[in-house]
């Protein structure tokens, strides 16, 4: 149950960024035709999410090598 938490939590972190930063690039956005603000978010957010998962890995015991 823990899992569904921090789903919906990264979920609603992620939609608030895209729509934060979604809103400061609104003009950029209607000139490139495509939701740059989207893009951003996304590619931030994998970075971050791998910097994580590589962190708590080198933190935890690996049981099952």
């Amino acid at each position: 149950m823990e899992a569904y938490l921090w789903v919906a939590l990264g979920s609603a972190a992620g939609g608030m960024a895209r729509f934060f930063v979604g809103s400061h690039l609104a003009p950029t956005a209607v000139s490139l035709g495509f939701p740059a603000g989207t893009l951003l978010i996304n590619v931030a957010g994998s970075f971050v999410i791998g910097v994580a998962s590589a962190w708590v890995e080198v933190q935890t015991v690996r049981w099952f090598v």
